[in-house]
């Protein structure tokens, strides 16, 4: 309407003369505007009206824009909950309905293509002992920007590698790339820390994986014993043969094996019975409830006296308040990962950090 009226007007007004001329609407723009006024007059009024729709327009395309955004970071509000809570879930996320499955199958596809152009990184968060505040060990943690929508958290994008079938490869690129991180520290001196880097449950379902970490430590000429696999106890990490197998090859290698999370699963104590511990982290909601909660307490100090006897290192993670360290200290575990500390680093700030230390507790 508003376009009409302009038109109407600029012809009445004598600013175009009135069309006497036929042409066809294929004519490209201008063109056909000069064709039909018989002067510029005619292109000049098409590439005003042009402009006129353009700021018309563009409120309602910015509304759209702004509903379907609002839309999106809802529908992935519930992917991210729907990725922390699949225990006993009837389908993988990538197979689910609507907006969730989507919204998953395009992110697998964009993940794969960035493992494929090599654009995930490590991070690596201190592990401390707090009566010393030396570094005693890191943890290679796992990072994807999107090129969208940012930092996806690895709860997200390590379900989608497991459910489509690529977390193997991505799990031995994290291997590789902290045992060259892990070599280049100690070119650099540092040569009194742990590096830890996580194995998905799904890998340990390929048979050749203790040569494949085996040909990583080789490839940088490790001493294996600087390298520890940590293995989540609550995702499905089975005390059958198979899985028991394949850690005491890893252990034979020389290679440290951590249980993260422990403490959550029903089958906790099994795993120090059937598999080759050398450290166990203690499951973050135990942590979390210390200071609060005697149950916790309690499970925590019992916990502590059993890895005493059985020569097994204990790590509480997700240490966040000095009243948690020392509660933790009081219960006999003393090494602390968690933003008490220090967050995940790049790796240049991660060496500055164990160069220089942390306080005491």
């Amino acid at each position: 309407m508003v376009l009409t009226v302009i038109s109407y007007y600029a012809v009445a007004l004598g600013i175009i003369p009135e069309s006497t001329v036929e042409v066809a609407w294929t004519t490209p723009v201008l063109v056909s505007g000069y064709a039909a006024a018989g002067s510029v007059a005619g292109g000049a009024l098409q590439l005003f009206n042009l402009a006129v729709g353009f700021l018309i327009y563009l409120p309602f395309v910015r509304a759209a824009e702004k509903a379907q955004q609002i839309r999106f970071e809802a529908v992935y509000s519930e992917l991210l909950d729907a990725s922390g809570n699949m225990e006993g879930a009837t389908a993988n996320l990538t197979d689910r309905p609507g907006e969730i499955g989507a919204i998953s199958r395009a992110l697998a596809s964009d993940l794969l293509d960035s493992i494929k152009k090599k654009e995930l990184f490590l991070e690596y968060q201190p592990q401390v002992d707090c009566i010393t505040g030396k570094v005693v060990g890191v943890e290679a943690l796992l990072r994807w920007r999107h090129a969208s929508i940012g930092r996806v958290p690895p709860s997200l994008f390590v379900t989608l590698a497991e459910e489509v079938g690529f977390i193997g490869e991505m799990g031995l690129w994290v291997c590789d790339e902290s045992c060259r991180q892990m070599k280049e520290w100690l070119d650099r001196g540092i040569t009194d820390i742990v590096m830890s880097f996580n194995v998905s449950v799904k890998q340990l379902g390929d048979p050749d994986l203790p040569e494949k970490i085996g040909g990583c430590i080789k490839k940088y000429g490790l001493d294996p014993s600087c390298m520890k696999a940590e293995v989540t106890e609550s995702t499905g990490l089975s005390s059958d043969m198979g899985h028991n197998i394949l850690l005491q090859d890893i252990r034979h290698m020389g290679v440290n094996i951590a249980i993260d999370d422990f403490g959550m699963g029903h089958s906790s104590l099994v795993y120090l019975k059937q598999f080759p511990v050398a450290m166990i982290k203690l499951d973050g909601s135990l942590v979390k409830d210390v200071t609060v909660s005697k149950i916790s307490s309690d499970i925590i100090s019992s916990i502590s006296d059993l890895c005493r006897s059985m020569d097994i290192e204990l790590l509480a993670e997700f240490v966040e308040t000095e009243g948690q360290a020392v509660a933790l200290k009081s219960l006999g575990c003393h090494v602390f990962q968690g933003w008490l500390y220090s967050r995940s680093l790049p790796p240049d700030e991660c060496e500055a950090a164990i160069r220089r230390g942390f306080g005491t507790y």
